[in-house]
């Protein structure tokens, strides 16, 4: 399966939250650059001394998204489509509070499609929400949370 039908198979899933475990972040972050490019879908990257801002338009900075919670309103808030990438996912996953935000994200009706991607290795899904995550695994071992719904990605 080439990178386009892969990333394009996860976009098109009905997950908001997904879980890509892979020692290769920088590698994934290029490679969804990429796809973001050639499908014209906005790709934005959450870093905390910067919080959101668009790849591959690093000049493009969101104001007051910082924090896991700022980012997460916006996230929650926006009227356009996006994809958010997280690669500091114990800052956002290991707070119950910022779980029960990440529950409100997907929750909503809106028919905007927001996807919020957690790139990192072994990451630890909380069990609250792990019915909703999909997770990828990209050079990486099966860990004990794997499941039936786990996508293993070649790129």
């Amino acid at each position: 399966m080439s990178n386009i039908l892969a990333f394009q198979k996860i976009v098109n899933s009905n997950y908001i939250l997904a879980a890509i475990d892979s020692t290769e972040g920088e590698r994934i972050r290029e490679l969804l650059l990429g796809f973001s490019v050639k499908m014209g879908r906005a790709l934005y990257y959450w870093a905390p001394d910067n919080g959101l801002y668009r790849l591959g338009m690093n000049h493009i900075r969101i104001p007051r998204t910082e924090t896991p919670f700022r980012a997460l309103s916006y996230i929650e808030n926006s009227n356009n489509y996006g994809i958010y990438l997280i690669e500091d996912h114990q800052m956002f996953l290991n707070k119950e509070a910022i779980n029960t935000e990440l529950l409100k994200i997907a929750a909503k009706e809106d028919r905007v499609k927001r996807l919020i991607i957690f790139i990192g290795e072994n990451i630890e899904i909380p069990q609250l929400l792990s019915p909703i995550f999909l997770r990828i695994r990209h050079g990486t071992k099966p860990t004990e949370q794997t499941t039936n719904k786990n996508v293993r990605l070649v790129v």
